[in-house]
């Protein structure tokens, strides 16, 4: 693919002497994809999502796995997805014991995906897997993690997020960039990417299990010196969000100040000894 520009800004300037990352995989062109979506009580929306996904993958030369990930649904996500027809999808379902919280969700299945490239996606495909390739270039250019951006100058919001989102999703921004990732515009949309390596060091220690943990698997690969690019993507603004603004604003604050504190204490070099992912053998209370 050469539809990336070159190089932006490849260093991470607080940490120059770290080792170079791991070169994009081999068949950067259609690398080895996972998909992995934490799901609670989801049913209305999963069966959507895993055939948008289904039929992408069927125009797509590499291998696609999905991960799906249940945090203790009452409404039967988790036999949604064990019966869905996966036609050329992996399918892998995952259950919690009890309902922990999206981090964890995504950090229990990021480790158990096995693609060269694994991405996070929120259970409503908010941004379509038909963005996707518009991410992968950026591997080929270097890039260990990128990331989906509503606040691009190309994002295309559809349809606009209602007066309240609106005003959330800004005043978290101005925050957060106050506190963490102050060059970044978009932390919370939904859909990142990893190389298998970066995903294994960041999400191998991430701890935050709430809603900050994006903030977190972000500031985590700054800090251990992966880069990350932001991509403009078309977003589709659809109910059943589970933020809920007077409850979790407050705790994501505080998320915030506590991953801060945390990242200026972790050694990087300890983390980054480590030159392959570990191998993750599914496991799955179910299937």
């Amino acid at each position: 693919m050469s539809s990336a520009e070159p190089h932006d800004n490849l260093a991470n300037p607080a940490n120059p002497d770290l080792p170079a990352p791991t070169p994009a995989p081999a068949d950067a062109a259609c690398p080895d994809v996972s998909v992995v979506i934490p799901c609670y009580n989801e049913t209305k929306r999963l069966g959507r999502t895993l055939t948008g996904i289904r039929d992408w993958a069927a125009t797509y030369d590499g291998r696609v796995q999905v991960v799906v990930v249940d945090d203790g649904s009452a409404d039967g996500t988790a036999d949604l997805a064990r019966g869905f027809d996966a036609g050329p999808l992996d399918m892998a379902v995952l259950v919690n014991d009890r309902n922990h919280g999206k981090g964890y969700s995504v950090k229990r299945g990021m480790l158990a995906a096995d693609g060269a490239v694994r991405v996070m996606s929120d259970a409503d495909l908010a941004t379509p897997m038909t963005e996707l390739p518009k991410m992968l270039p950026w591997f080929e250019q270097g890039y260990d993690v990128v990331i989906a951006s509503r606040g691009m100058p190309d994002s295309q919001v559809d349809p606009p997020r209602p007066p309240h989102r609106q005003l959330m999703y800004h005043g978290f921004c101005l925050i957060r960039r106050m506190i963490l990732l102050p060059r970044l515009k978009d932390t919370q949309c939904g859909f990142k990417a990893f190389t298998a390596r970066a995903a294994h060091d960041v999400f191998e220690h991430l701890i935050t299990e709430g809603f900050a943990f994006d903030c977190e698997a972000l500031a985590l690969a700054e800090r251990l010196g992966y880069r990350v690019k932001e991509v403009g993507v078309e977003w589709h603004n659809g109910a059943g969000s589970t933020v809920n603004p007077i409850r979790d604003s407050p705790r994501m604050v505080m998320d915030l100040v506590r991953i801060r504190r945390r990242l200026r204490k972790l050694d990087p070099h300890s983390i980054r000894k480590e030159t392959t992912p570990v191998s993750n053998t599914m496991s799955d209370t179910g299937t």
